[in-house]
Order: C-alpha cells, then sequence, then structure tokens
C-alpha cells in the first residue's frame, strides 16, 4: 500500500486525526491535509502518483 493510500484511509476511514497520522508516519501535518483535499475532491484518482512538471 502506497504510503499516501495508508495516510488517506488512516483519517477518511479511521478518523483518525490529521496531526495523529502526520506524526505517526513522519510527514507534515500540511502534506497530509493536501492529500485528504484531494481525496474528497478527486476520489480515487488522488491515490495516483502527480506527473512531475
Amino acid at each position: 500500500m502506497s504510503k499516501a493510500k495508508l495516510i488517506i484511509t488512516a483519517v477518511v476511514v479511521e478518523g483518525r486525526s490529521q496531526a495523529d497520522v502526520a506524526r505517526s508516519n513522519g510527514v507534515s501535518k500540511g502534506w497530509v491535509s493536501k492529500l485528504v483535499a484531494r481525496y474528497r475532491a478527486e476520489g480515487k484518482t488522488a491515490l495516483e502518483p502527480m506527473p512531475v512538471s
């Protein structure tokens, strides 16, 4: 499972706080927030890697 999917699952499905998920996965709260917002806007498409420009 990708880290993004793990994080989105923890917040959206398990109902954990974004701060807790960020802390337990060693990532910033901002990144967790962006992932969750992207998931809510795009659905499963958000789980795919974004192209590098």
